[in-house]
């Protein structure tokens, strides 16, 4: 009977080292694997990219501008630069879309792919024809997307998005909001944010290491 208490007791040992030394291989081989993803990557970032960026990005559903009902498979096909902000914007919106579309251009240049993305975070006035419009003024390739008020406020929580629609019922509203561009990648997801104060080439120039790195 002792005996038969011993192997048992020896047999949940050997169990139990054998579970602990594969978690603890699980855990090596996680440190490691972000190890070597952000040495990769650490001559690539600019800004001082928000912590914890497994939080930024996601999964959505919105309305493109040719009237469509797309999910962030359909639309996150390759490198994508993702902008937020609204048509009727007088100069902030427009002079960042052109910045962006610059980007895509440079990098295509160097061999690189980018898609430049327009999420409009004004439903009420955005809608698909007028989207259909206003990226045609900037890029061929660029994406134009909405939504409604669900949708859109799901994928702003998402993006960490700051807007403030006054209520207003003058249609000549003006619309508060952040101004940052995302860099997502289809694979790997958030990688990078880019702010107003940043020109073409100081975008262009870390996305193509991003992609180097990657590729």
């Amino acid at each position: 009977m002792r005996s038969s208490m011993k192997e048992r007791r020896m047999k949940f040992y050997h169990f139990a080292i054998i579970i602990t030394s594969l978690i603890f291989f699980g855990s090596l081989v996680g440190i490691l694997f972000n190890f070597n993803y952000s040495r990769n990557f650490s001559d690539c970032y600019r800004n001082k990219v928000i912590s914890n960026n497994n939080k930024i990005g996601g999964t959505f559903e919105l309305i493109n501008h040719l009237d469509e009902l797309v999910n962030e498979k359909e639309v996150l096909i390759e490198p994508s630069l993702i902008y937020f902000g609204y048509s009727y914007c007088p100069d902030i919106c427009p002079y960042d879309l052109a910045r962006n579309s610059d980007v895509v251009d440079i990098l295509k240049k160097q061999g690189y792919d980018l898609t430049p993305i327009f999420i409009s975070i004004d439903p009420k006035r955005d809608n698909t024809s007028r989207l259909r419009d206003y990226i045609e003024l900037f890029h061929p390739k660029m994406i134009g997307l909405t939504g409604s008020k669900n949708q859109l406020k799901d994928i702003e929580k998402k993006y960490k998005v700051y807007k403030n629609i006054p209520n207003d019922e003058n249609e000549g509203y003006l619309v508060d909001h952040s101004t940052f561009s995302y860099l997502i990648h289809h694979e790997k997801g958030f990688l990078e944010y880019y702010n107003r104060s940043n020109t073409s080439e100081e975008i262009s120039e870390p996305i193509a290491c991003f992609l180097k790195n990657i590729n």
